[in-house]
Order: C-alpha cells, then sequence, then structure tokens
C-alpha cells in the first residue's frame, strides 16, 4: 500500500507517503522499535526526494543524501494493520545541508516526531552544496516551524 502527494499542512506544504506497517515489523511488546522507524524515514524520504523530485524535474536528487545527524521522539507506539501516514517538510536549508521534518501518524494520531539533516553528495559520492533548483523545491516544503513540531 503506498499513496504518496504533497498536501498543504498548516503553515507550509508537506509531503505525505503512506506506508504499509505489517506484522513482521512488529517486536515482541506488538510495537514497531527504533530500526523498523528510522527504516520507514529513509523510504518516505527516497519517495520522496529520490523519485517524486526527480519525476518533477529536479535531476540533482538522483544522486544520494548523507545523514548527517537524526533525532526521533516518541508519542505512542506503532503498530501493524493499521497505515502509517509519515509527512514531511523542509525546516531549515543551508549551504551545504537541509533539515527534513518528519510526523508519522496512523489514524490522524502523532506516533513519533523526528528530523534528519541530510548532506547532498555528487555521482561520486563526494559531498557538494545545495543547487538552486534543489533549493526551489525544498522551498515549496518549507515553513516557519520548528523542526519537530506537529
Amino acid at each position: 500500500m503506498s499513496r504518496d502527494s504533497g498536501t498543504a499542512h498548516r503553515d507550509h506544504a508537506t509531503y505525505d507517503v503512506v506506508l504499509e506497517v505489517r506484522w513482521w515489523d512488529q517486536d515482541l511488546l506488538d510495537h514497531v522499535n527504533h530500526v523498523m522507524i528510522v527504516s520507514y524515514l529513509a523510504e518516505a524520504r527516497t519517495r520522496w526526494l529520490g523519485h517524486h523530485a526527480v519525476t518533477e524535474g529536479v535531476p540533482d536528487f538522483r544522486h544520494p543524501r548523507v545523514v548527517v545527524k537524526l533525532e526521533v521522539e516518541y508519542v505512542r507506539g506503532v503498530t501493524a494493520g493499521r497505515p502509517l501516514v509519515v509527512s514531511m517538510h523542509v525546516s531549515r536549508v543551508g549551504g551545504g545541508s537541509y533539515t527534513v521534518a518528519y510526523r508519522g501518524h496512523q489514524d490522524g494520531t502523532t506516533a513519533f516526531r523526528a528530523s534528519t539533516v541530510l548532506v547532498p553528495t555528487a555521482g561520486d559520492g563526494s559531498t557538494r552544496k545545495v543547487t538552486p533548483a534543489e533549493r526551489a523545491y525544498l522551498a515549496q516544503f518549507s515553513g516557519s516551524r520548528s523542526e519537530l513540531s506537529s
């Protein structure tokens, strides 16, 4: 199950990815653990920047991004059987990095908030500056809210 879309969310646009939470993603306590949550963040981010942004005409996003910082704040457990929506927006764009803020929710209830600081890479794997095309695309999903807001 995956329905991905860009949507307006309060004071900024978000990019939302719907992920299936499978029963085998859960631990013995019947909730999804940290490793899987980080995996969901990577999958959602890749669908957004690695696929959607490229199809929208920003080919620089074809190159990988390196996560140099990750923060996750857990609010409640994520469980199987209900879709997990990961809503993302950009909270900061610098010269050589940018920050993506995430809200993971099931049935409209926040399960976690997260942020990643990402550094773009070139085709050879070296780091590089954020291009003007990337900056313009990311600006569509930026707002004045803090990195870990809902």
